[in-house]
């Protein structure tokens, strides 16, 4: 009768633990690819997929423009789409943020002051210029370029 209590114990204590450290595998994931090396961190900056679009890893120089980059994967793509988008805008705000600051940095006296052109400028004017869907598999990667113009 021990035993047998035993054995049950020792049973439902391994097979517990087995599920506690079982790895999360999420197959859902963020990549991010900017020339201004300021946007990057480690966790947000992969291997560029593929089979991204030429416009992706090519991002346009426009006078009067910002552009950033973005992609994300899901099962569903519009999911994928949305994901790419916030993500596209998180890294828009931050390169607006980094271009304020050395905006700042080179700025002096009364000049500081001064708004620049990017700062007065709304987030929500940040538009989708390109969006390609792409099936891997099982599952979606949404590719999304940015754009938002800084100058009136």
């Amino acid at each position: 009768m021990y035993r047998f209590i035993l054995l049950a114990f020792l049973f439902l204590l391994f097979s517990c633990e087995k599920k506690n450290t079982k790895k999360n595998t999420a197959p859902d994931s963020l990549t991010v690819i900017q020339k201004d090396s300021t946007l990057q961190t480690e966790k947000e900056v992969q291997e560029v997929p593929q089979n991204a679009p030429e416009w992706y890893t090519d991002i346009p120089e426009k006078e009067g423009y910002l552009y950033v980059t973005a992609n994300a994967r899901s099962k569903r793509a519009d999911i994928a789409e949305d994901k790419a988008e916030h993500l596209a805008r998180v890294l828009m705000a931050r390169k607006i943020e980094n271009l304020e600051r050395e905006s700042q940095k080179t700025n002096s006296g009364a000049q500081a002051e001064k708004k620049t052109d990017i700062e007065t400028q709304n987030l929500s004017y940040s538009i989708v210029v390109k969006k390609k869907r792409i099936k891997e598999g099982g599952y979606w990667r949404a590719f999304v370029l940015l754009e938002m113009k800084t100058t009136e």
